[in-house]
């Protein structure tokens, strides 16, 4: 079993290869793997809708209607289904409706609240608007800089089928200019957003790089905060290997963070068995830019993750912080981390509390490393002080939580028992 595992996380790294522009639903395209699954017979072809698809000059957006995962087949009728969004790019499943507060949010939230005082905040990537929205949650946040290479999916695809993961209308600070009736704005025109569909390496290195150019050093203010949400490092993309593993690229992200900076990266399906594979595009991408990281100054490293994006796996991130303050600030204790929460919170038109997921004890999740993470680092040659007393993170005198203590409710999902 250990095996079939194996294999079946190489086949899937494999298969998220190079730029193809055949149609994405055809056999024998390596790119399609994903979206083929849910159009591969007819009982799933039966519940799916395709509603858009379209070629940008830099991949395939495809938007799929799907039954949420746990409805029945036999619930034929519309309004026995629960559907869930989901967009694919390049056949390869980027983010859903029904995960996407969980995922987003793990993306945003630790880095921002592991800084002291966060201002500038800057993106790589986040096409859809979801992650631009999340950093716009947080009142100290004066400027969130957006660098997305893909216009078409900033200007038309993500505001006009993807209302949803762009909707900033509750912020209370949105309003649209000149107007006192109530109008909004979207995620990406808001105030405080700053968006350029741009490469963003090219934008780092031109302001930030070993040779930045005159013109634009009014620019080049430094960042508290640098998300990236781009392709993932086991993507065979050679844009992929300069996001992750190119010195200059790095050092530029470096010299662009304040000395208490953060830079988070999302970095793909957390990993299933704890040996480190040379064979493993992912595993070797992540190493590099873990010693890329270090060399350019960051004093520590740390990965989590999180279950609940609806993806096939667990994802992962990786942050990596520039000071001790903002280390000690990651691992603040839970009441700690509700408090900076509720002073950070920017104030709803609805009077709800802006965050969905993120609180103390979901932060308490991402400071415990999972097993499988502590057995990889800690297996390393040479070995790590931290692991060198034969005693690792996780405690196993720490006796798991008795069965009398969980609880079996009904689903709130439709028909889903």
């Amino acid at each position: 079993q250990h095996f079939s595992h194996a294999i079946l996380r190489d086949w899937r790294y494999l298969l998220r290869g190079p730029h193809d522009l055949q149609s994405l639903t055809q056999p024998g395209n390596d790119e399609s793997i994903e979206l083929q699954h849910f159009f591969s017979d007819e009982q799933r072809r039966k519940g799916n809708h395709l509603f858009h698809s379209v070629h940008t000059k830099f991949q395939k957006v495809t938007l799929v209607d799907l039954p949420h995962k746990r409805t029945r087949p036999e619930d034929d009728a519309e309004n026995d289904r629960n559907y869930n969004k989901k967009m694919f790019l390049d056949g390869v499943t980027q983010s859903s409706l029904g995960g996407l507060e969980a995922y987003h949010e793990a993306l945003v939230h630790p880095a921002i609240l592991a800084h002291a005082n966060p201002k500038r905040v800057a993106i790589i990537g986040g096409g859809e608007g979801a992650t631009l929205r999340e950093c716009l949650k947080h009142k100290t946040v004066d400027s969130c800089v957006m660098l997305e290479i893909d216009d078409v999916l900033v200007n038309d695809v993500a505001p006009k089928y993807l209302p949803e993961w762009n909707d900033c209308r509750d912020l209370a600070d949105n309003q649209k200019p000149g107007e006192d009736d109530g109008s909004y704005v979207s995620c990406f025109e808001h105030p405080r957003a700053n968006v350029h569909t741009v490469d963003a390496i090219a934008w780092f290195m031109d302001r930030f790089g070993p040779h930045p150019k005159p013109e634009l050093n009014q620019e080049a203010e430094k960042f508290d905060v640098i998300i990236m949400d781009a392709l993932d490092p086991d993507s065979l993309v050679p844009f992929s290997d300069i996001l992750y593993g190119d010195d200059g690229f790095i050092k530029a992200i470096a010299t662009a963070l304040n000395k208490d900076g953060i830079f988070l990266a999302q970095v793909g399906m957390s990993a299933e068995e704890p040996e480190f594979s040379e064979y493993d595009k992912a595993d070797l991408t992540l190493k590099g830019l873990e010693k890329l990281l270090e060399k350019n100054g960051a004093i520590s490293e740390k990965s989590y993750n999180e279950a609940h994006g609806e993806f096939d796996q667990p994802w992962a991130f990786d942050i990596a912080f520039m000071s001790y303050e903002a280390k000690a600030n990651f691992y603040a204790e839970e009441a700690m981390v509700n408090v900076r929460l509720a002073k950070r919170a920017l104030p709803t038109k609805s009077g709800e509390f802006p965050f969905y997921y993120m609180d103390g004890a979901t932060m308490m999740e991402y400071q415990y490393p999972n097993r499988i993470d502590e057995d990889a680092f800690c297996d390393q040659e040479p070995k790590p002080k931290s692991c060198a007393s034969g005693k690792r993170f996780y405690d196993p005198d720490v006796p798991n939580i008795p069965v009398s203590e969980l609880e079996v409710r009904q689903s709130t999902v439709p028909n889903a028992g």
